[in-house]
């Protein structure tokens, strides 16, 4: 199976940089979709791939901008512009012959996979598989601030982050932007098959908030596993995960 690296121009001018490996005459892919301050060679990317590649399907994953190899800051950051960056790969994609994308997210990767399955619709995304999903990106910031410190944000136009795997600054107008996606307007309709895995040691997105999406969806296509022993990142666990992923995007279409 050849690897092609592609780079790709999104809408906002940014340019973004991907892999695509592709099988044969194929119409379907599956797409990796990292997480924040992550990239798309990660461990659950490299574990999805392998499973992809023995399954026999076409796969793809992109850095957003400023992430990986992808040129650019962190303090660029928008909502809007991370469905830009997907919606550049999807135009590459379908140049490809690819129609239908089986999709993977990550935190918040999970968020924009999740967005962008609601925009184009269940024909285009027929199932989606997400990690610890950050379903309330990127406003769950600000909970983890004291009002001094949201106001000091809002007044300087950055803050810094430390998490437990980088250092990093964000611009208070990732928050401004992301006021139109409420989680609401997520679940209102949701029709894409969806599986969320969430591990219950999870001290960055609390397992609780993929359940409240779960109640808050009600009956249909869609599932949740708890982790028992799982934490935010859910590596220790990612290759059992995965081709269970793999084996229900098998079940829901032919390649």
């Amino acid at each position: 199976m050849n690897t092609e690296m592609i780079r790709l121009r999104s809408k906002s001018g940014f340019e973004i940089v991907g892999d695509f490996y592709p099988r044969g005459h194929s119409q379907a892919a599956v797409v990796y979709v990292h997480g924040l301050g992550s990239h798309r060679r990660g461990e659950k990317a490299r574990a999805l791939l392998a499973a992809a590649r023995e399954a026999g399907w076409s796969f793809a994953a992109m850095d957003f901008h400023g992430h990986g190899q992808s040129p650019g800051s962190l303090r660029d950051l928008r909502c809007t512009r991370l469905q830009q960056d997907l919606d550049a790969l999807w135009e590459f994609l379908q140049k490809q012959g690819i129609k239908r994308l089986y999709m993977v997210g990550s935190s918040m990767g999970g968020w924009a996979a999740s967005w962008f399955a609601k925009r184009l619709g269940p024909t285009r995304v027929p199932a989606l598989a997400v990690f610890a999903p950050a379903f309330r990106f990127p406003h769950t910031r600000l909970t983890t601030l004291t009002p001094k410190e949201v106001e000091t944000w809002k007044k300087d136009g950055v803050h810094t982050w430390v998490t437990p795997w980088m250092t990093m600054e964000l611009e208070w107008g990732l928050i401004e932007d992301g006021v139109p996606f409420t989680l609401a307007d997520l679940v209102k309709g949701w029709q894409t098959p969806l599986k969320i895995y969430h591990g219950m040691n999870d001290t960055i997105v609390p397992w609780e908030e993929s359940l409240s999406v779960c109640q808050s969806l009600g009956f249909g296509p869609w599932s949740l596993e708890l982790i028992a022993d799982g934490d935010h990142r859910l590596t220790e666990q990612k290759t059992l995960l995965v081709r269970q992923i793999m084996e229900w995007f098998s079940q829901r279409a032919l390649v």
